[in-house]
């Protein structure tokens, strides 16, 4: 089978052919990491630019997506690049690690392997050669990378001279480790721009999200309400009645439902789920469970949906951690959450579930549009009227990471930059509670427009020292903040209050 590159998979694949040094590839959900990965390979093993490289994925399920062959040849544009030949290959089963040292040290093998970030965390810095300047190390789903035995073999690797490339969704995380790397190039297309891209020809237009009350239970905690901590037996069956009769008011959409990994287990609930979707008729598969067997199963069972492309053979996933990313179900309109996540993260990859552009005989209702919904447990009812701060910011960062995820990184940073600045007044690590605090303090006695004000100078800084790759170190970017030509704007009450 051939298949011709997007005009913009064809641009960014010029860019890429022409790095010779780290990149981090920013890319949406849908918008063909994988193909443009495997082209890219497949050009730098042909012209010698490598002679190795190594995919390292989250999950089986996404090693497996790159050792598919079904495609022979890509049309970039200016030319065509050969994917047969088994470009990319599974290790051995036994010992995959084992053999993906083996393969560092192959002279030059022509071609690609793929293996699990779990494997690469077997594979020790001394299995690697102590030169590996023609060898090119992939990362698939990059927000994992600083994870401690991942981390330190990238580090190994960097030492070496070996390219990186990382390929990531979620440019951003909420333990505040940075996903780029220094001296790392940035190549980024946002969601925003692939919706609108060739007048929406590549994803829904509309994307939409909504927090829904449920009316479950007499107490709810804040770890109920951000999906942590199980609801009582009793309250379940209600919950998952709740949910499919909600799905049923959007028309019966293609969805996959999140259920958090809670405390006090989430099995009972599973089955609550999986029995109320049944009972209105749904087909529904339980993406939960442990074992090879198990995974096989759900592999084999999305596949077998992709290969009658929109034939309506599923209408429900359930699942807790295997829908988060890399799941490839491109029939998936609607997402519910249990619970309203702290992890922004996460939220952008649930959506990211249901962002991929379907066919023109899709059913026009929701052919064209994405939806995320959060499904969170009240008292009474009047859980969402008494909102804290806290969770009414949260849920406007949601849609702003929705719309762009420049966005939300953009708020991260504004956000640690708060956090250094606590730390500089105190020996003491600043926490999530203090810079609330903080914030409170700040912006509520303030002027809106001074605050605004400030907030888009320190975007603006921060853009700044990233285009020119500097680090951003807390002191340097407080003193651009309070150089920048745009603070002589702010009023002189407020202006060493709002900085600071």
């Amino acid at each position: 089978m051939e298949l011709t590159l997007r005009p913009y998979q064809q641009d960014l694949f010029r860019q890429l052919c022409l790095e010779t040094g780290d990149v981090l590839m920013e890319l949406p959900t849908g918008s063909g990491k994988t193909l443009l990965i495997i082209t890219l390979i497949a050009q730098l093993l042909e012209d010698s630019s490598i002679t190795h490289a190594i995919i390292a994925a989250p999950q089986r399920q996404i090693e497996s997506g790159f050792v598919d062959h079904r495609i022979t040849r890509a049309d970039c544009g200016d030319r065509w690049v050969s994917l047969g030949g088994k470009r990319v290959r599974k290790p051995s089963e036994r010992g995959r690690s084992k053999s993906a040292a083996v393969y560092c040290r192959t002279d030059a093998p022509g071609y690609a392997i793929a293996l699990t970030h779990q494997a690469m965390t077997h594979l020790a810095p001394s299995d690697l050669p102590d030169d590996l300047s023609t060898q090119l190390l992939v990362i698939d789903e990059a927000h994992h990378a600083p994870a401690a035995g991942l981390g330190k073999l990238i580090s190994a690797w960097r030492e070496r001279k070996g390219r990186l490339l990382f390929s990531t969704a979620t440019p951003y995380r909420a333990d505040w480790q940075p996903v780029r790397l220094d001296g790392m190039k940035v190549i980024r297309r946002s969601l925003a721009e692939h919706m609108e891209d060739n007048d929406g020809a590549y994803a829904p237009r509309v994307l939409q999200s909504e927090i829904i009350g449920l009316d479950v239970t007499e107490n709810v905690t804040p770890a109920m309400f951000n999906g942590e901590e199980s609801l009582p037996t009793s309250s379940q069956e209600v919950l998952a009645d709740q949910m499919v009769s909600q799905w049923e008011s959007e028309h019966r959409p293609k969805t996959i439902v999140k259920v958090p990994p809670l405390k006090g287990g989430t099995r009972q609930l599973i089955q609550h789920l999986v029995k109320a979707f049944k009972a209105r008729g749904a087909k529904v598969l339980d993406a939960t469970g442990i074992g090879r067997a198990k995974q096989q199963h759900i592999i084999e069972a999305l596949q077998q949906d992709r290969a009658a492309p929109y034939e309506m053979q599923l209408d429900v996933v359930v699942g807790i951690e295997r829908v988060k990313e890399g799941t490839d179900w491109p029939a998936c309109t609607h997402v519910l959450v249990i619970g309203f996540p702290r992890s922004l993260q996460m939220v952008v990859q649930l959506i990211g579930r249901a962002t991929r552009k379907k066919p023109d005989h899709y059913p026009p209702l929701h052919r064209n549009r994405a939806k995320i919904m959060f499904f969170v447990p009240t008292s009474n009812g009047r859980g969402l009227e008494n909102l804290s701060l806290d969770h009414s910011r949260h849920a406007l960062f949601v849609a702003s990471f929705l719309a762009d995820a420049q966005t939300g990184q953009q708020w991260l940073a504004e956000r640690e930059i708060r956090r250094g600045a606590l730390e500089l007044l105190s020996d003491a690590k600043a926490t999530d509670q203090d810079i609330t605090s903080a914030q409170r303090e700040v912006y509520l006695p303030l002027d809106h427009q001074a605050h605004s004000l400030v907030n888009l100078i320190a975007v603006d800084v921060i853009e700044d020292m990233r285009k020119h790759q500097r680090e951003l170190q807390t002191k340097e970017v407080l003193c651009a903040i309070q150089q920048h030509p745009l603070a002589e704007q702010i009023p002189p009450q407020d202006r060493d209050r709002t900085i600071r």
